[in-house]
């Protein structure tokens, strides 16, 4: 069961009544049964089983609604951004590009990263582990202390800095002033307005510093981000005075310096994970890994996983991936979201709010309390309550500097519209059968040749027992509805075309360096892949592929491409022919 009220007055004792009104919708019935003495159990018990509880998997739309709560003709938001872009040409995108970071930060060593998965360091690591966590329990409890209670208003100064923030208490300037919502399809408190702020430049050096330090202590650092890093490449629905990029043309759309930093510090391994609730494949163009994003709404360049409408159903890999992440997390940086509700917001708010419940239980051990979570906003948040730091930033800025401070100024581009520079390799051997699943550790089952030359023909995912592993189906995108679907069935009261007879065969067609795609015909339909896909396939990364060949190619077998481009990572082919060089 999961606490989903204050914990902060619960009894000594809690009866059933009173688990499920804290629980919500977490409340696990059996749990409490099991757990309970004559119809009790104790608060201690309570907030164990809160921290440890894992909800089942459900079946939801991108607002977080059950599927069985929605309809096929339900209809988006207005001005929700949720077609995929057409696939032809676009024009480009112009802009100005963030200043990088200064000499000095751009002359200092790259800082190592924390061990990605294990608090088993030396004792100095410890050490620095538990004046951060003696830091945040001191902020905790200056602020009241309780889940959901943190600050008595909106107006209390340090609702605008975090909880956690031990800097100068100056209120933010007004870079522009609103009385209107940030969003109209989303609902929010009658307080919450889309007015711009901005940090003072000490308050924003002394955040800095204090991030830094979370940084370097956290065991695991998964970021969450929406729209507002990408709207001055490809514009964003919420109200915005300080950005007045309107819609532009996707496809060609560059990554901004927010990208390129993230991207660096995924890289470097300062983060572990990244939930993503944008489409555009921007953060894999800076050279993000793609093996460590999850576009849990779908994606432009992923022909498997269409971008999914708001009365669609996200697909099952992506939203257990998301639970996943929102479990393990120990910092959640969240940026250029207005946490308005989706589904998705579940990945910052479980991490501040088990925060909150380890620093109420004080554990003797610093690894066993988790960070919380840090919000990088010029706009304000119904959720910035519960934020151990709430920066009052523009990301580009903010990411350069942080970048800097961990010692990987010079891997960042001078100028952010650039992308990552991807290898001309189209055929490949990689570690993964045939059904797209990565092999084992160790496995001594052959590598599969993934041909992805202009004409090789492809097949998007089934699973081992033939059913369709992509979300084309669960997507209810008017243009794929077709791929996987069943004789007869009806989309919007009207029959499928061709239903029943389009499993997902395909063609590869063409590549465009430009937008960094590979365009895939499927089933009729003009695809985008991203050129990164066989390089993130040749080292292992993803758990899945997009696609495969229809007829696969195994390692002893000639390479299919006949040599003409050399195979990212393959051994030598039967008879010595296509020879492996090493990767651009």
């Amino acid at each position: 069961m999961g606490a989903g009220a204050s914990t902060a007055a619960l009894p000594a004792t809690i009866d059933k009544a009173t688990a499920k009104e804290v629980a919500g919708d977490n409340f696990d019935e059996a749990a409490f049964d099991h757990a309970a003495v004559d119809g009790v159990i104790s608060r201690e018990a309570f907030l164990a089983a809160a921290a440890q509880y894992k909800p089942p998997p459900i079946l939801r739309t991108p607002s977080g609604k059950k599927m069985e709560e929605v309809g096929l003709d339900e209809k988006a938001p207005e001005d929700f951004e949720e077609e995929a872009p057409p696939p032809e040409e676009y024009a480009a995108v112009e802009g100005e590009g963030v200043q990088d970071a200064s000499a000095d930060a751009a002359a200092a060593p790259a800082a190592a990263p924390p061990a990605a998965a294990t608090p088993a360091n030396a004792g100095s690591d410890k050490e620095r582990r538990a004046a951060v966590i003696k830091t945040l329990r001191a902020g905790h409890s200056s602020t009241n202390g309780g889940r959901g209670g943190l600050f008595s208003t909106h107006k209390d100064e340090r609702f605008f800095h975090g909880w956690a923030y031990t800097g100068p208490l100056k209120m933010p300037k007004v870079l522009w002033k609103s009385d209107q919502p940030p969003r109209k399809d989303h609902d929010c408190p009658s307080w919450l307005t889309a007015t711009e702020y901005e940090d003072q430049d000490e308050v924003s050096a002394a955040k800095l510093a204090q991030l830094v330090e979370l940084m370097r202590v956290s065991k695991h650092t998964v970021v969450y981000s929406g729209a507002g890093i990408s709207a001055s490449a490809v514009g964003q629905a919420a109200l915005s005075g300080v950005n007045k990029t309107g819609w532009l043309e996707k496809a060609k759309a560059k990554p901004t310096m927010t990208h390129h930093a993230l991207a660096a510090l995924g890289r470097a391994g300062w983060i572990h994970g990244w939930v993503q609730q944008n489409h555009d494949g921007l953060p894999q163009k800076a050279g993000f890994p793609q093996e460590k994003i999850n576009e849990v709404h779908g994606a432009w360049y992923d022909p498997s996983n269409p971008v999914v409408k708001y009365c669609g159903s996200l697909r099952s890999a992506e939203a257990e991936w998301m639970e996943e992440e929102a479990e393990a997390a120990d910092l959640v940086l969240v940026m250029g979201t207005s946490l308005g509700g989706l589904y998705a917001d579940c990945v910052a708010t479980r991490c501040a709010n088990r925060a909150s419940m380890d620093l109420e239980r004080g554990a003797a051990d610093p690894y066993e309390t988790c960070l919380g979570t840090v919000i990088i906003n010029l706009q304000q948040t119904a959720q910035d309550r519960l934020m151990t730091l709430n920066f009052k930033s523009k990301s580009d800025d903010l990411l350069v500097k942080l970048a800097a401070a961990l010692g990987l100024a010079s891997a960042l581009p001078a100028h952010p519209k650039t992308n990552a520079r991807f290898s001309t390799v189209q055929c490949a051997l990689v570690p993964y059968d045939c059904h797209g699943l990565r092999l084992p550790p160790g496995s001594a089952a052959p590598k599969m040749w993934l041909d992805l030359q202009p004409g090789a023909k492809v097949r998007l995912l089934t699973d081992k027992d033939g059913a369709a592993a992509h979300n084309c189906q669960g997507a209810k995108q008017p243009n794929t509805i077709h791929i996987g679907s069943t004789k007869g069935q009806m989309f919007a009261d009207k029959p499928i075309p061709r239903a029943g007879s389009c499993p997902g065969y395909g063609t590869v067609k063409r590549r465009e360096e430009e937008t960094a795609t590979l365009f895939v015909d499927i089933e009729g339909v003009s695809c985008r892949l991203g050129l990164w896909w066989l390089e993130a396939a040749a080292r292992g990364g993803p758990a899945k592929l997009p696609l495969v060949n229809q007829s696969p190619k195994y390692e002893g077998t000639r390479d299919p491409s006949g040599g003409k481009k050399a195979a990212i990572g393959s051994a030598d082919a039967a008879g010595g022919k296509g020879k492996a060089k090493a990767k651009a």
